[in-house]
């Protein structure tokens, strides 16, 4: 186990110049807040202040701070709350080259544990997605988007014959990012894919509310993410409930919210990139619909570990899935793919099939009602098994091909996110249709 600690250097908890006088603001000021012409507080956190690292003593002591959790309390990385305010420059914008990322990367200590940063804030230009140099590693906030999308709204999309976002946003999260980090030296492992994080709904939550439910929270449900109305978008955090708002016992929406639990798990953890599971979701912890539940200390808040029969169920689904990442490498990739046919099998190290076992091609990428993707993953290359993954992301079930290979070999089906616990079988089944339940990720393994 390695210690990832949450640090937060972007703001204190002074707010505004017409907050209390607690600490920084008593010793100087001007020195270790970013102000403007007239010393009022430029806030890019949406906290009432920013701390500002261009200063000397505040770089220093950030810095100094770092060094004592490594080099006293031993923790192996940090990951830094809001890192775009860390990086403004004299003229307020983003710089990555900002002498306090440099100093980062360049001390003898804080150069060798792991940096993650959340690039984003909340000030003009904020959203920084892939644009940290290495050794940063990013929270992938368009792995989160494309991942909702897909096993979401887009399937109730489907469900109602309307077009959705078809598949080549999703094909390009599932390969590692490499439009985000393929530059500058940086690989897949730059990539932190998450579905939901401790800000936000829980990921089955995303599958129970359609809005947030913060009203306890004593501001007026106006906290959190939510739209522009004071009402959260229903759009912004890609949810469905299947048709019924709010939890339920045995309803038939039940079986197919847990289905769409197990995808999004699915999807992170045969993804390409570092996977990250928010804590309780797991086992499908919800927060009774609160997407800013920090505020609470009561049961919204607390995590329940007297767990029900579909709990059980999906903790033993996220243990299997976890350990069939771990056990094959070619799900933990450490380059991007290349897409060179190998002339040792004839196959390509990753290739995309359409529903009928056909490659891919420009149609149909960018149809909005493309619904089912085919990864076929060579392990070879790696020292490991290969792997054929089906993605069918509509509202009905489906027919897919499996395409025929040179030698005849055959597909033994490892998992299935329709089945509510894994299941062991040495069954096989050759090239040709198979049916594939509505919305649900089928994987295979190649046998020679």
């Amino acid at each position: 186990l390695e210690v990832i600690l949450d640090v937060v250097y972007n703001h204190t908890c002074e707010q505004s110049r017409i907050g209390a006088t607690l600490s920084l603001r008593g010793l100087d000021n001007r020195v270790y807040y970013r102000l403007d012409e007239r010393g009022r507080d430029i806030d890019v956190t949406g906290c009432g202040n920013t701390l500002d690292l261009r200063h000397p003593m505040v770089a220093l002591l950030v810095l100094d701070s770092l060094r004592y959790w490594v080099q006293e309390c031993h923790v192996d990385g940090f990951r830094f709350d809001l890192a775009v305010a860390l990086g403004r420059g004299r003229d307020d914008a983003y710089d990555p080259d900002h002498p306090f990322l440099v100093a980062l990367r360049t001390d003898p200590v804080l150069s060798r544990v792991k940096l993650i940063a959340e690039p984003w804030d909340l000030g003009v230009h904020g959203w920084r997605t892939g644009q940290f140099p290495p050794p940063f590693a990013e929270w992938n906030d368009h792995f989160r988007d494309a991942v909702r999308t897909f096993w979401l709204p887009d399937v109730e999309r489907s469900a109602h014959l309307e077009p959705g976002n078809g598949v080549r946003e999703l094909a390009t999260r599932l390969a590692g990012s490499q439009d985000l980090f393929g530059a500058h030296d940086r690989g897949p492992t730059a990539s932190v894919n998450y579905v939901a994080a401790h800000d936000g709904f829980t990921l089955a939550d995303t599958t129970i509310y359609a809005y947030q439910v913060n009203s306890a929270d004593g501001a007026g449900n106006q906290d959190g993410h939510t739209g522009h109305t004071g009402h959260t978008d229903h759009a912004d955090h890609r949810s469905w409930t299947q048709r019924r708002e709010g939890p339920g016992v045995n309803t038939p929406e039940m079986a197919a919210r847990r289905r769409s639990i197990r995808n999004m798990l699915a999807t992170e953890l045969l993804a390409t990139g570092v996977p990250m599971i928010n804590a309780g979701d797991e086992f499908g912890r919800s927060q009774q619909g609160n997407n800013n539940a920090y505020y609470q200390d009561n049961p919204v808040s607390w995590f329940d570990w007297d767990l029900e029969p579909w709990q059980r169920e999906l903790l033993a689904t996220t243990r299997f899935l976890t350990k069939l990442r771990a056990t094959n490498p070619v799900l933990r990739q450490r380059s991007f793919f290349t897409g060179h046919l190998s002339y040792h099998d004839g196959m390509t190290d990753l290739q995309w099939l359409a529903a009928n076992g056909r490659p891919m091609y420009d149609g149909t990428w960018d149809d909005p009602h493309t619904r089912t993707l085919t990864m076929v993953l060579d392990g070879s290359r790696v020292g490991g098994d290969s792997f054929l993954i089906v993605f069918h992301g509509g509202a009905l079930d489906t027919e897919v091909t499996l395409p025929a290979r040179g030698n005849g070999a055959a597909y033994r089906p490892v998992w299935d996110s329709a089945w509510d616990l894994p299941m062991e079988s040495s069954d096989t089944v050759g090239a040709g249709p198979v049916t594939v339940t509505a919305a649900s990720i089928r994987v295979y393994t190649l046998v020679p």
